[in-house]
Parts: structure tokens; sequence; C-alpha cells
């Protein structure tokens, strides 16, 4: 029997050999920002390796989706991808945040809106609620996103729990997040692989 730290080896090597020039460019981003908004970027730099395993899972998952066979059976992968996918969300709005709360990232356009988009992930998973729902006048009536899934209210004077289901993107196989946007007032939907995306276009 393999123990799970050689498997974690096994997985490790074949990101780093498979993954095209995706490390240098998240490593290329770090130290860009760190130049930029004068951060200790480089603490982040571990979630390098979260993103490029999750860019394979979502891959296999994709497959799996298009897979008639596949896609009729219980997939306990997606629960650990996930997780995954949650944990990468919360650790990389730290980073995002710190660079914002600087002053050339308040002032940076691509940052400002990628802050805004990760946060309203990261508030439902972390805080149960709503973000900037400060925003929201009165009681509000969410918008279910099956027929057989209840009704909500939810107002920023008393909140009741806001936890947005994971639904699954069958083009990338990335985890997708339905969203209130309170600025709006509409849903949309905000996938993990998006975010990574926008996070390494940042200067580009």
């Amino acid at each position: 029997m393999s123990d799970v730290a050689s498997l974690l080896r096994a997985i490790l090597s074949e990101v780093n050999i498979s993954s095209g020039d995706l490390i240098e460019r998240w490593i290329d981003l770090y130290f860009h920002m760190a130049r930029t908004f004068g951060l200790e970027s480089h603490r982040h730099q571990p979630d390098l390796w979260v993103d490029l395993i999750l860019r394979k899972m979502e891959d296999n998952a994709c497959d799996r989706m298009r897979d008639p066979a596949a896609s009729q059976q219980v997939d306990m992968l997606l629960t650990l991808q996930h997780a995954l996918s949650r944990m990468w969300v919360l650790s990389m709005y730290e980073c995002i945040r710190l660079a914002h709360e600087t002053d050339d990232g308040r002032i940076h356009a691509k940052l400002t809106v990628l802050r805004r988009r990760i946060e309203m992930v990261r508030v439902p998973i972390a805080k149960r609620q709503i973000a900037h729902d400060q925003k929201i006048k009165g009681t509000i009536t969410l918008v279910p996103l099956g027929a057989e899934d209840p009704k909500q209210t939810y107002s920023a004077k008393d909140r009741s729990p806001y936890y947005p289901p994971v639904v699954w993107d069958n083009m990338t196989g990335s985890a997708v997040w339905p969203v209130l946007d309170s600025k709006t007032g509409e849903t949309i939907f905000i996938s993990r692989r998006a975010l990574s995306d926008e996070t390494l276009a940042l200067f580009s």
C-alpha cells in the first residue's frame, strides 16, 4: 500500500511536469505584486500548487461530466475538489485584500474589480452572508436555483444564513458559486477557474 506522502509527491511531480508555464506565471505574479504593492506576497506562493492541482482536477472532472457512464456515478473526488476550491478562494482573497489596501492597490483598476469578485464568493463561504449587504435596503427574497429549492428571505439587519450552493461548470469542470451581487440585485455565477485566470492576468 502506498503511503499518502508518496502519492502526494507523485501528484506534485505530475502537475509540475504537465502545467506548462503556469508555475512561472504564478511566481512572476507574486514578485510583481511584491514590487508594485510592497507586500511579502511570496508568503502566498505555496498556494500556486493548490491552483495547479485544482486545474488538473477540474480538467478531469470536465472529462467525467462528458462521459455518460461516469456522470451517473457518485463522485467523491468532487467533494475534495470543492473543499480545495473553498480553501484556495479564502487564501487568495487575503493576498488580494492586502494588495488592494495599499495606496497603489486602491487605484489599480483590475485589482479593484478582482477583489470585489473574489469577495462575493469569499464572504458567503467565510461568514454565511452576502458581500456588502449594507447596500441591500429592506428585505429581499432570494430566487432559488431549482424548483425544489425553498425560497429564502434576507436582510442586512436580520441576516439569515446565506450559503450559495456549489455547481459545476461543464466547460471547465470548475466549482461555480451563484452569488448575489448586492450592487445590482442580480445573481451572478463566479467560477474558481475564472478567479484564478483573472488573478494571473492582473498585470497583463
